[in-house]
């Protein structure tokens, strides 16, 4: 499922056994009814540099699409200052990549997604999983205070599959041809 351990190493089977944990949820919740990609690239679109960073997880079903990106909660405590996409760990700032804010790959992928399926109802989320044993007790009982840039929501993964529900439907609906060969094109070997 997950190209992390070869590409990363031991940081890369930390991240592998939270989209394991993930994907276990994902059938115990009913979700796999859908269609259900793991890792995927983020597309290329023309005139933009390649990106190095994939999507987690997308999950279809007719023109809804939901871009997942699954983090294992390390137990720091990082909050977003409200209004902004400043975050904070603790009361100190955050640091990506030398910079004050959080990764950008989800808003990235969302766009050029986006840009690559145009009829399609595309939104994106970040699940965390529990990193301590999986004990579900290891990651607070509200992430609503972390937002991404594009204001992309955290969701723990109790409350992800819920969402996931209101953003999908209930009902199993074909997706595009179009969709289901770009989704299956991005997939990582």
């Amino acid at each position: 499922m997950s190209h992390l351990p070869g590409t990363y190493g031991a940081r890369g089977r930390v991240g592998a056994a939270g989209e394991n944990y993930f994907a276990r949820g994902l059938k115990r919740a009913g979700l796999t009814k859908f269609e259900v990609f793991y890792s995927l690239n983020i597309p290329d679109v023309p005139g933009k540099a390649r990106m190095r960073g994939d999507i987690d997880c997308v999950i279809a079903n007719g023109a809804k699409v939901v871009l997942i990106d699954v983090k294992r909660w390390a137990g720091s405590w990082l909050w977003t200052i409200p209004g902004t996409d400043k975050p904070l760990n603790g009361f100190l700032p955050y640091s990506k990549d030398g910079e004050w804010g959080l990764s950008k790959n989800m808003i990235t992928a969302l766009d050029r997604m986006r840009l690559r399926l145009p009829e399609a109802d595309i939104s994106a989320m970040v699940v965390f999983v529990p990193t301590k044993n999986h004990d579900p007790e290891s990651v607070p009982r509200s992430v609503d205070f972390l937002i991404w840039p594009g204001m992309i929501r955290s969701y723990i993964s109790g409350h992800a599959f819920g969402e996931l529900n209101l953003r999908l439907g209930n009902e199993v609906v074909d997706v595009p041809p179009s969709a289901l060969h770009l989704l299956t094109q991005l997939k990582r070997n």
